[in-house]
């Protein structure tokens, strides 16, 4: 069977991440437990076979119902946020609700890499003792890249990848190096040589209904790790086809995958 006809044509990746990069306060000090930081950082994929703008209508509709709703118009949350875009941090559980039912139809896949700010602030130490020199957000963010695409470019012939922009400072350079290593690690594991046309974009939640979808998804698993709540993630469980938990060595050094032979639970999490 030629190259061609063992590849899919095309594939659409919609990344997001949940939680945040910060580590040290001006002075240096860990900001670990502060009010507003997070104890983990999650970088997630969302993988559709079709392009999931396909569903926009969809969405579209759901918001309409909403605005014309009188119990809706006058909330805060959907004035600010609803109104323009679904946004699973800000939407009034009502209309979470709606949106989950939405997103339980459509076909995708997730893949989600985790970060724990404590190992993080351990790694940041390290390098600064030994080196002098700072980790920064843009080599985590960029090595986490690395690892979540590093099996999901080389079964198709063209990856168009989004990746929600959020404020970020990371270039479509950076973010090309970062998928080259992916394919890179793939070869040098697997033997696999990629030669796929990787597409990148950065865009808004509003601009992408896979940017809202992965948006979602994540939303669930943060919750999993920073609330300790289960109900939200098994809204969406069958979805997520792999989480790797990097900080969790207790067995590997390489963390723990949890897949659906291995499904992640709340007395599983380290």
């Amino acid at each position: 069977m030629s190259k061609s006809n063992q590849l899919n044509p095309e594939a659409h990746f919609f990344v997001d991440e949940t939680g945040d990069l910060t580590r040290f306060n001006k002075r240096g000090k860990s900001m670990l437990g502060s009010n507003g930081v997070s104890d983990s950082f999650i970088l997630g994929a969302a993988r559709f076979p079709e392009s999931p703008e396909s569903h926009r209508e969809d969405f579209d509709k759901i918001r309409q119902e909403i605005l014309s709703n009188p119990f809706f118009q006058d909330l805060r949350s959907v004035k600010r946020s609803t109104s323009k875009v679904f946004h699973a941090n800000e939407d009034h559980p009502v209309v979470r609700n709606e949106v989950f039912k939405l997103i339980q139809k459509i076909n995708f896949k997730v893949f989600a890499i985790v970060r724990r700010k404590s190992k993080l602030i351990d790694e940041s130490k390290a390098r600064f003792e030994y080196t002098g020199n700072k980790l920064t957000e843009a080599e985590i963010y960029s090595s986490m890249t690395s690892r979540l695409f590093k099996e999901l470019l080389h079964k198709n012939a063209k990856n168009n990848i989004v990746f929600a922009a959020r404020g970020k400072t990371f270039s479509n350079d950076s973010l090309d190096v970062a998928l080259n290593k992916a394919m890179r690690n793939c070869f040098n594991s697997h033997g696999i040589k990629n030669e796929s046309e990787n597409q990148i974009t950065k865009g808004e939640l509003d601009d992408y209904i896979g940017l809202q979808i992965v948006d979602y998804c994540l939303w669930t698993l943060s919750r999993l790790y920073e609330r300790k709540e289960e109900q939200f993630f098994e809204l969406v469980r069958n979805k997520f086809s792999l989480i790797q938990d990097m900080d969790d060595t207790r067995k590997a050094d390489y963390g723990v995958y949890y897949t659906k032979g291995n499904p992640i639970y709340l007395n599983k999490i380290l």
